[in-house]
């Protein structure tokens, strides 16, 4: 008789599930580098960086003046994120799934792409602005979340067992039955 071989996985479902969440919600989503002329052309730089819960902001003007800022749970930012950290948390819900055996891959590349597409069509609009009024900005996805679930898929998929080893029957069981 050969001895079944039990899949243990490296990580659990709530540690998968646990890290996927901290990292959607932590983890940046958009960035903002932006370097432009302000009025009386003097050059201005300007960086922010959004994630669900947390916003930066740095403005280094040309007269020597520099600002920086961080705010942590600002309702007004967690509102305006809302478009591109939604498809981030799905996400997450959707590696968190296929790690459970429920999803598969096809829907969660779909949601992968969907969740970097959505901030890039947002940032589309903003790299458009700023290039008509002759200045560089970069405004797009910070794919982290893409990465983290990609690696939590590699290392923490849960794949199905059989709940028998039927190297050991001989005949069918409706023979066995008398059928």
């Amino acid at each position: 008789m050969s001895e079944v071989q039990v899949f243990r996985p490296r990580m659990t479902i709530r540690q998968v599930s646990l890290i996927m969440v901290l990292t959607s919600v932590v983890a940046p989503v958009m960035v903002y580098p932006y370097t432009g002329w302000s009025h009386g052309g003097v050059q201005v730089e300007h960086y922010q960086v959004y994630a669900m819960v947390w916003y930066y902001g740095a403005v280094y003007g040309g007269y020597g003046e520099y600002s920086v800022g961080i705010r942590f749970f600002d309702p007004l930012m967690m509102l305006s994120t809302i478009p591109v950290t939604v498809p981030v948390l799905l996400f997450a819900l959707a590696v968190v799934r296929y790690c459970q055996g429920r999803w598969h891959m096809a829907k969660l590349l779909a949601m992968g792409v969907v969740s970097i597409i959505i901030p890039l069509m947002a940032g589309i609009s903003y790299m458009v602005y700023f290039a008509t009024v002759s200045s560089f900005a970069y405004a797009g996805p910070v794919p982290i979340h893409f990465i983290v679930g990609a690696v939590l898929i590699k290392i923490a998929r849960i794949r199905p067992v059989a709940p028998w080893d039927d190297s050991a029957d001989t005949e069918p069981w409706w023979i066995e039955e008398g059928y």
